[in-house]
């Protein structure tokens, strides 16, 4: 039912009208009402006739506190009392038109600004006009206020629809697409606004933009603010309006609305908006806030299926190596886990060793993620333990290889779990990681032919001498080492030159880095691979078959007896001139 009210338009004639009358009955030229306005404490114009020139009266006015405190009006003839208001007046007339309460204050002032002689009205014409123009007004403020109350009903009804349809979409989307990326773009798409959810350490989880527009979204930027926002504790799920002035030393333009995203006392992140390509509307913060409930029930109920179902993490780990399952169900799993698995990975193996049934990796996997300062997703099987551990993509192979397997060997040795062996594939890019799972279990392989019972071996140690290592026999592969490095022992042995031959093999067969690890001259090195060539018959400088072998055979020697080959440090010595016998 539409209702039907008298407008302002309707209303405004009369009062004019009324004004003009009034003031020509009562000898005025000009005439106005004037409304208390609270906030400011003034008295302003609300209807005029003529060329009134006072805009507005101060509330704690000589002549208001005049009118009010007498007769209930003041004839004013010589207005220089008050020149800052009335300084182009000659005579003025003030009436109270004591408007009841809720009503503001009214005052009807009467304006001649050209003669200041006039007979002054008397108090029966005043009370007349007085309360006609009261009831004037107060009929005209009833109508604004039904006018203004009318707007609101509408805006509030408005209100309701746009929010039950934001309910209504946010709830299909976690109904029939369950991801966090999904409820993003309902998010995006509702509010008309660039949407971002991130993670508690201020990594963008998921995000959507609106349209396409000249002006980027802010993400990457974003991290200190939310960090600040975490130390200030603000309500879980209540949408914080950041002004943009308090975010320019961050180097952000514009408004962001930022809600927690929180369920069963658990911190998931935070649903960012970004105020563009518009300014926000008043229905933005009940976007975020449903959108941020919706959310974190995604989260909660994850969170309740990795209780109740096998380890979500290690599910991931062998879906991640082994490849089965559907890619949307791994991109789920894995947006829900906060994992990226875009990221790359080094592969390490850990043979189960244990008798005692005590599951030591959880310990390992903690230090080691504590010292790493990574994400590793791990996983058990029944021969041993995967653990996938992310490297940055600009990390060098062989250095992050050789800084996990430290990392790995420190891990195990306080693990208390007794000796360990592990294998550590190089770095794997994600369609790479089931050939990094089986380098891994292969060097396992190697360190188990040969009979080692502990030591973390990488792809690099063993380089391409684990393929005969692995499928080899293990009295075969010792008569092997013998048959190559058996004069270098015994009692004729010169064990020098096998720490020599290691430290060069090390140094990628370059004679000078090695006798820089080793603190002699280039030219003692070289002497000794002769004297290597002498002894065994195997030329490693100028033969890249007899390189290959004494290397192979060196592999198999530290495996089989690990510190026996122990490397010298890298660090340069002093310079020298002549070779060091």
């Amino acid at each position: 039912m539409n209702i039907r009210t008298p407008s302002m338009a309707q209303h405004s004639p009369l009062i004019d009208n009324l004004l003009v009358h009034v003031a020509d009955v009562l000898g005025f030229p000009e005439a106005c009402v004037l409304l208390e306005d609270g906030g400011h404490r003034t008295l302003s114009v609300f209807r005029k006739h003529g060329h009134v020139r006072v805009r507005s009266i101060p509330v704690d006015s000589p002549l208001l506190r005049g009118v009010v405190h007498g007769t209930g009006h003041i004839y004013v003839a010589d207005p220089a009392s008050e020149p800052s208001l009335f300084s182009a007046s000659a005579r003025i007339l003030l009436i109270d038109l004591a408007t009841p309460p809720p009503y503001p204050r009214a005052l009807l002032l009467l304006n001649d600004s050209t003669v200041s002689s006039g007979a002054e009205p008397s108090v029966t014409e005043v009370e007349t006009y007085r309360q006609l123009v009261s009831s004037a007004v107060i009929a005209a403020l009833d109508v604004q206020h039904q006018q203004r109350r009318i707007r609101e009903l509408e805006q509030g009804r408005t209100l309701a629809e746009e929010r039950f349809t934001v309910v209504e979409q946010l709830d299909n989307a976690y109904v029939e697409m369950d991801t966090v990326a999904a409820a993003v773009q309902i998010c995006a798409e509702l509010a008309m606004k660039d949407v971002a959810v991130f993670d508690p350490a201020a990594r963008v989880v998921a995000m959507s933009e609106y349209r396409s527009h000249m002006s980027r979204p802010e993400w990457s930027l974003m991290a200190p603010i939310l960090d600040s926002l975490s130390v200030m504790g603000t309500s879980a799920g209540k949408p914080v309006v950041i002004d943009a002035n308090a975010l320019t030393s961050a180097g952000v333009n514009r408004r962001k609305i930022v809600t927690s995203v929180s369920g069963r006392g658990e911190m998931f992140g935070w649903l960012v908006f970004d105020e563009t390509p518009g300014a926000f509307r008043p229905n933005d913060e009940y976007i975020a806030e449903k959108a941020a409930q919706r959310i974190a029930a995604q989260y909660v109920t994850q969170r309740r299926i990795a209780r109740v179902a096998d380890d979500t993490r290690s599910v991931l780990a062998q879906q991640l190596l082994h490849g089965y399952g559907a890619l949307s169900d791994i991109d789920a799993r894995a947006e829900h886990l906060g994992v990226n698995i875009a990221a790359k990975r080094v592969v390490v193996f850990v043979p189960v060793q244990t008798t005692d049934g005590r599951d030591f990796m959880p310990e390992v996997v903690e230090a080691l993620e504590s010292c790493l300062d990574t994400e590793i997703l791990a996983t058990q099987e029944a021969s041993g333990w995967s653990l996938l551990i992310a490297v940055s993509d600009d990390a060098t192979s062989t250095d992050t290889v050789e800084k996990t397997r430290v990392a790995v060997a420190n891990a195990l040795s306080v693990s208390d779990g007794g000796p360990h062996v592990a294998g550590v594939s190089s770095v794997c890019e994600p369609h790479q990681l089931r050939q990094g799972y089986d380098d891994a279990r292969q060097i396992v392989r190697c360190i188990d032919r040969i009979g080692a019972r502990e030591g973390v071996v990488t792809v690099f140690d063993l380089g391409p001498a684990r393929l005969l290592i692995a499928h080899g026999d293990d009295n075969a592969l010792q008569r092997y080492v013998a048959e190559v490095l058996g004069p270098l022992f015994g009692d004729r042995g010169e064990p020098e030159l096998i720490q020599t031959m290691a430290n060069w093999y090390a140094a990628g067969c370059n004679a000078r880095v090695a006798a820089m690890a080793l603190d002699v001259h280039e030219n003692t090195v070289r002497a000794r691979l002769a004297r290597v060539h002498a002894l065994t018959g195997f030329d490693v400088i100028g033969v890249s078959d007899d390189r290959f072998s004494v290397q192979t055979a060196l592999t198999i020697l530290r495996l089989k007896t690990p510190g026996l080959l122990s490397l010298a440090s890298s660090a340069p010595g002093p310079d020298r001139t002549a070779p060091i016998p």
